[in-house]
Protein backbone atom coordinates (compact mmCIF):
# COMPACT_ATOMS: atom_id res chain seq x y z
CA UNK A 1 0.00 0.00 0.00
CA UNK A 2 1.30 3.43 -0.89
CA UNK A 3 0.06 6.93 -0.44
CA UNK A 4 1.40 10.20 -1.69
CA UNK A 5 1.53 13.85 -0.80
CA UNK A 6 1.19 16.11 -3.79
CA UNK A 7 2.45 19.59 -4.43
CA UNK A 8 3.62 21.62 -7.39
CA UNK A 9 7.09 22.87 -8.12
CA UNK A 10 8.40 25.17 -10.82
CA UNK A 11 11.56 24.56 -12.80
CA UNK A 12 12.26 27.69 -14.83
CA UNK A 13 9.16 28.05 -17.06
CA UNK A 14 8.13 24.40 -16.70
CA UNK A 15 5.59 23.30 -14.08
CA UNK A 16 5.86 19.88 -12.42
CA UNK A 17 3.59 17.90 -10.15
CA UNK A 18 5.62 16.44 -7.27
CA UNK A 19 4.35 13.24 -5.63
CA UNK A 20 6.09 11.99 -2.47
CA UNK A 21 5.30 8.31 -1.95
CA UNK A 22 5.26 6.53 1.41
CA UNK A 23 5.49 2.77 1.85
CA UNK A 24 5.57 0.20 4.62
CA UNK A 25 9.33 -0.04 4.18
CA UNK A 26 9.60 3.65 5.03
CA UNK A 27 11.60 4.21 1.87
CA UNK A 28 10.92 7.66 0.53
CA UNK A 29 10.31 7.90 -3.16
CA UNK A 30 9.53 11.04 -5.10
CA UNK A 31 8.11 11.32 -8.62
CA UNK A 32 7.84 14.39 -10.83
CA UNK A 33 5.26 14.72 -13.58
CA UNK A 34 5.23 17.43 -16.22
CA UNK A 35 1.92 19.26 -15.77
CA UNK A 36 1.68 20.03 -19.48
CA UNK A 37 2.13 16.32 -20.22
CA UNK A 38 -0.56 15.37 -17.69
CA UNK A 39 -2.89 17.95 -19.19
CA UNK A 40 -2.23 16.64 -22.70
CA UNK A 41 -3.18 13.06 -21.72
CA UNK A 42 -6.14 13.74 -19.42
CA UNK A 43 -9.24 11.63 -19.95
CA UNK A 44 -12.20 13.88 -19.27
CA UNK A 45 -14.90 14.03 -21.96
CA UNK A 46 -13.82 17.39 -23.41
CA UNK A 47 -10.20 16.25 -23.66
CA UNK A 48 -11.18 13.04 -25.47
CA UNK A 49 -13.28 15.01 -27.96
CA UNK A 50 -10.42 17.43 -28.62
CA UNK A 51 -7.90 14.60 -29.01
CA UNK A 52 -10.16 12.89 -31.52
CA UNK A 53 -10.36 16.10 -33.57
CA UNK A 54 -6.57 16.18 -33.72
CA UNK A 55 -6.05 12.53 -34.64
CA UNK A 56 -9.02 11.39 -36.74
CA UNK A 57 -8.55 11.46 -40.51
CA UNK A 58 -11.53 12.78 -42.46
CA UNK A 59 -12.29 13.40 -46.12
CA UNK A 60 -11.55 17.09 -45.62
CA UNK A 61 -8.08 16.26 -44.28
CA UNK A 62 -7.38 14.00 -47.24
CA UNK A 63 -8.56 16.54 -49.84
CA UNK A 64 -6.59 19.32 -48.16
CA UNK A 65 -3.49 17.10 -48.21
CA UNK A 66 -3.96 16.33 -51.90
CA UNK A 67 -4.01 20.06 -52.63
CA UNK A 68 -0.87 20.54 -50.54
CA UNK A 69 0.92 17.81 -52.51
CA UNK A 70 -0.15 18.90 -56.01
CA UNK A 71 2.73 21.33 -56.49
CA UNK A 72 5.69 19.43 -55.06
CA UNK A 73 4.25 15.95 -54.60
CA UNK A 74 5.33 13.62 -51.82
CA UNK A 75 8.38 14.47 -49.74
CA UNK A 76 11.56 13.24 -51.41
CA UNK A 77 14.66 12.27 -49.44
CA UNK A 78 18.01 11.24 -50.90
CA UNK A 79 19.08 7.64 -50.34
CA UNK A 80 22.65 8.73 -49.64
CA UNK A 81 21.45 11.16 -46.96
CA UNK A 82 19.53 8.42 -45.17
CA UNK A 83 22.50 6.06 -45.20
CA UNK A 84 25.14 8.67 -44.28
CA UNK A 85 26.37 8.09 -40.72
CA UNK A 86 27.11 11.78 -40.32
CA UNK A 87 23.51 12.79 -41.11
CA UNK A 88 22.68 12.76 -37.37
CA UNK A 89 19.32 11.20 -38.26
CA UNK A 90 18.11 14.42 -39.93
CA UNK A 91 17.19 12.69 -43.18
CA UNK A 92 15.68 9.73 -41.32
CA UNK A 93 13.52 12.06 -39.25
CA UNK A 94 12.39 13.92 -42.37
CA UNK A 95 11.42 10.67 -44.07
CA UNK A 96 9.52 9.22 -41.09
CA UNK A 97 7.79 12.53 -40.38
CA UNK A 98 6.57 12.66 -43.98
CA UNK A 99 5.26 9.08 -43.77
CA UNK A 100 3.34 9.86 -40.57
CA UNK A 101 1.98 13.11 -42.01
CA UNK A 102 1.21 12.06 -45.60
CA UNK A 103 1.15 8.26 -45.47
CA UNK A 104 4.01 7.84 -47.96
CA UNK A 105 7.30 9.36 -49.09
CA UNK A 106 9.85 8.86 -51.87
CA UNK A 107 13.50 7.88 -51.43
CA UNK A 108 15.36 9.35 -54.40
CA UNK A 109 18.31 7.87 -56.28
CA UNK A 110 18.17 4.48 -54.62
CA UNK A 111 20.83 2.33 -56.32
CA UNK A 112 20.03 -0.95 -57.99
CA UNK A 113 21.13 -4.21 -56.42
CA UNK A 114 23.90 -4.36 -59.02
CA UNK A 115 25.50 -1.22 -57.63
CA UNK A 116 24.65 -1.57 -53.94
CA UNK A 117 23.85 -4.95 -52.40
CA UNK A 118 20.33 -5.04 -50.98
CA UNK A 119 19.61 -1.28 -50.82
CA UNK A 120 16.01 -1.87 -49.72
CA UNK A 121 17.12 -4.06 -46.81
CA UNK A 122 19.62 -1.40 -45.77
CA UNK A 123 16.96 1.30 -45.64
CA UNK A 124 14.59 -1.00 -43.73
CA UNK A 125 17.18 -1.80 -41.10
CA UNK A 126 18.20 1.85 -40.86
CA UNK A 127 14.61 2.91 -40.23
CA UNK A 128 13.47 0.07 -37.98
CA UNK A 129 16.55 -1.73 -36.74
CA UNK A 130 15.41 -5.03 -38.26
CA UNK A 131 13.19 -6.46 -40.99
CA UNK A 132 9.99 -8.38 -40.30
CA UNK A 133 7.49 -10.74 -41.94
CA UNK A 134 10.13 -12.58 -43.97
CA UNK A 135 8.86 -16.12 -43.43
CA UNK A 136 6.81 -16.27 -46.65
CA UNK A 137 8.89 -14.41 -49.21
CA UNK A 138 12.16 -13.62 -47.50
CA UNK A 139 13.32 -10.21 -46.33
CA UNK A 140 13.08 -8.86 -49.89
CA UNK A 141 11.54 -10.29 -53.03
CA UNK A 142 11.29 -9.35 -56.70
CA UNK A 143 7.91 -8.66 -58.25
CA UNK A 144 7.84 -9.23 -62.01
CA UNK A 145 5.60 -10.77 -64.65
CA UNK A 146 6.21 -14.52 -65.08
CA UNK A 147 4.44 -17.26 -67.08
CA UNK A 148 1.82 -19.35 -65.26
CA UNK A 149 1.92 -17.07 -62.23
CA UNK A 150 0.27 -18.34 -59.04
CA UNK A 151 -0.03 -14.83 -57.64
CA UNK A 152 -1.73 -11.92 -59.42
CA UNK A 153 1.20 -9.71 -58.40
CA UNK A 154 3.43 -11.65 -60.82
CA UNK A 155 1.28 -10.83 -63.84
CA UNK A 156 0.85 -7.74 -65.97
CA UNK A 157 -2.74 -7.30 -64.80
CA UNK A 158 -3.72 -4.12 -62.98
CA UNK A 159 -4.01 -4.56 -59.23
CA UNK A 160 -6.97 -3.05 -57.45
CA UNK A 161 -6.24 -1.06 -54.28
CA UNK A 162 -5.38 -3.42 -51.43
CA UNK A 163 -3.13 -3.91 -48.42
CA UNK A 164 -0.46 -6.58 -48.38
CA UNK A 165 -0.15 -9.25 -45.71
CA UNK A 166 -3.55 -8.57 -44.15
CA UNK A 167 -3.65 -12.26 -43.19
CA UNK A 168 -1.03 -11.63 -40.48
CA UNK A 169 -2.39 -10.97 -37.00
CA UNK A 170 0.09 -8.08 -36.87
CA UNK A 171 0.55 -6.77 -40.40
CA UNK A 172 3.67 -4.76 -41.26
CA UNK A 173 3.36 -1.07 -40.50
CA UNK A 174 5.79 0.10 -43.17
CA UNK A 175 6.40 -1.29 -46.65
CA UNK A 176 9.25 -0.37 -48.99
CA UNK A 177 8.79 -0.61 -52.78
CA UNK A 178 11.78 -0.21 -55.09
CA UNK A 179 11.17 0.54 -58.77
CA UNK A 180 14.17 -1.11 -60.43
CA UNK A 181 13.20 -1.09 -64.12
CA UNK A 182 10.59 1.10 -65.84
CA UNK A 183 11.76 1.58 -69.42
CA UNK A 184 9.14 2.62 -71.98
CA UNK A 185 6.33 1.04 -69.96
CA UNK A 186 2.74 2.17 -70.41
CA UNK A 187 0.81 1.99 -67.15
CA UNK A 188 2.07 0.56 -63.90
CA UNK A 189 1.56 3.71 -61.85
CA UNK A 190 1.15 3.25 -58.10
CA UNK A 191 -2.12 4.59 -56.69
CA UNK A 192 -2.32 5.51 -53.00
CA UNK A 193 -5.66 5.76 -51.22
CA UNK A 194 -6.30 7.20 -47.77
CA UNK A 195 -8.36 4.31 -46.38
CA UNK A 196 -9.05 6.07 -43.08
CA UNK A 197 -10.58 9.08 -44.85
CA UNK A 198 -12.51 6.77 -47.19
CA UNK A 199 -13.98 4.90 -44.22
CA UNK A 200 -14.93 8.16 -42.53
CA UNK A 201 -16.85 9.28 -45.62
CA UNK A 202 -18.33 5.80 -46.13
CA UNK A 203 -19.86 6.01 -42.64
CA UNK A 204 -21.60 9.25 -43.65
CA UNK A 205 -23.05 8.06 -46.95
CA UNK A 206 -23.84 4.41 -46.07
CA UNK A 207 -24.04 3.95 -42.27
CA UNK A 208 -25.82 0.57 -42.52
CA UNK A 209 -23.12 -0.95 -44.71
CA UNK A 210 -20.45 0.73 -42.60
CA UNK A 211 -21.86 -1.02 -39.52
CA UNK A 212 -21.67 -4.35 -41.34
CA UNK A 213 -17.95 -3.86 -42.04
CA UNK A 214 -17.44 -2.97 -38.36
CA UNK A 215 -19.41 -5.84 -36.83
CA UNK A 216 -18.79 -8.72 -39.24
CA UNK A 217 -15.25 -10.14 -39.18
CA UNK A 218 -13.70 -10.89 -42.54
CA UNK A 219 -11.40 -13.83 -43.25
CA UNK A 220 -7.98 -12.90 -44.58
CA UNK A 221 -6.09 -15.92 -45.78
CA UNK A 222 -2.82 -17.00 -47.42
CA UNK A 223 -2.64 -20.62 -48.50
CA UNK A 224 0.08 -22.15 -50.58
CA UNK A 225 2.67 -24.90 -50.30
CA UNK A 226 4.16 -24.83 -46.78
CA UNK A 227 1.96 -21.91 -45.72
CA UNK A 228 -1.52 -21.66 -44.24
CA UNK A 229 -2.16 -18.31 -42.54
CA UNK A 230 -5.64 -17.16 -41.54
CA UNK A 231 -6.71 -14.08 -39.59
CA UNK A 232 -10.24 -12.97 -38.73
CA UNK A 233 -10.82 -9.26 -38.23
CA UNK A 234 -13.40 -6.66 -39.31
CA UNK A 235 -12.59 -4.44 -42.25
CA UNK A 236 -13.05 -1.36 -40.05
CA UNK A 237 -12.06 -1.20 -36.39
CA UNK A 238 -13.41 1.48 -34.06
CA UNK A 239 -12.00 2.73 -30.79
CA UNK A 240 -12.84 0.58 -27.77
CA UNK A 241 -15.04 1.98 -25.05
CA UNK A 242 -18.57 2.32 -23.83
CA UNK A 243 -21.36 2.01 -26.35
CA UNK A 244 -19.86 -0.68 -28.57
CA UNK A 245 -22.95 -0.48 -30.80
CA UNK A 246 -22.21 3.18 -31.49
CA UNK A 247 -20.72 3.34 -34.99
CA UNK A 248 -19.74 6.98 -34.49
CA UNK A 249 -16.72 6.04 -32.40
CA UNK A 250 -13.32 7.01 -33.76
CA UNK A 251 -12.01 4.89 -36.64
CA UNK A 252 -8.64 3.43 -35.64
CA UNK A 253 -7.82 1.05 -38.51
CA UNK A 254 -8.97 -0.18 -41.90
CA UNK A 255 -8.06 -3.52 -43.49
CA UNK A 256 -8.84 -3.90 -47.19
CA UNK A 257 -7.42 -6.77 -49.20
CA UNK A 258 -9.95 -8.44 -51.54
CA UNK A 259 -7.32 -10.66 -53.28
CA UNK A 260 -6.65 -12.39 -49.95
CA UNK A 261 -10.15 -12.81 -48.55
CA UNK A 262 -11.68 -16.21 -47.80
CA UNK A 263 -15.19 -17.27 -46.76
CA UNK A 264 -16.69 -15.21 -43.95
CA UNK A 265 -17.09 -16.97 -40.60
CA UNK A 266 -20.17 -15.40 -39.03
Amino acid sequence: TTKGTIDETKNQAQLFLRVAWESREKIESVSYYDVDWLHQWRYDDNAMIERRKQSEVTKEHAIEKIHDLQDDGLTKVEYSSIMASESEDGAIFELLQAIIRDGAAIVKNTPSARDDKEPVSKIGRTLGGALSHGSLYGDTFTVKSVPNAKNVAYTSLALRPHQDMAYYESAPGLQLLHCVVNNNVVGGESVLIDAMAAAHEFRRIAPKHFKTLVNCPATFVKQRKNADIVCHRPHIALKEGAGTNDINREIVSVTWSPPFEGPACL
